[in-house]
């Protein structure tokens, strides 16, 4: 997946989490108080829900770049445990 169509993914996602956290809050706002707490309670929902969005954001990307870093370092791994290290390799030709 390439970086333009993951962030507009993305970008969906976050839209979806603001305006559905907006949504909750400003009907909480509208039942407990009227139309005054709705306008309140709907902005309130949408910084909330921007604040989640952006920490969502944070981890959504940091896991989609370091996937590859974390699946090379394990196929490393994997070959030098079953393989050997190259260096026990040379050294063990030495004796």
């Amino acid at each position: 997946m390439d970086w333009k169509s993951f962030f507009l993914k993305q970008l969906r996602t976050i839209l979806i989490i603001v305006g559905i956290s907006a949504l909750l809050f400003g009907l909480f706002g509208f039942f407990t108080a009227g139309k005054i707490a709705f306008k309140n309670s709907l902005i309130l929902g949408a910084i909330l829900g921007m604040v989640a969005a952006v920490m969502y954001l944070g981890v959504i990307v940091s896991a989609h770049f370091w996937s590859g870093y974390s699946n090379r370092y394990g196929e490393w791994w994997i070959k030098k445990e079953t393989e050997g290290d190259p260096k026990d390799k040379k050294h063990d030709k030495k004796h």
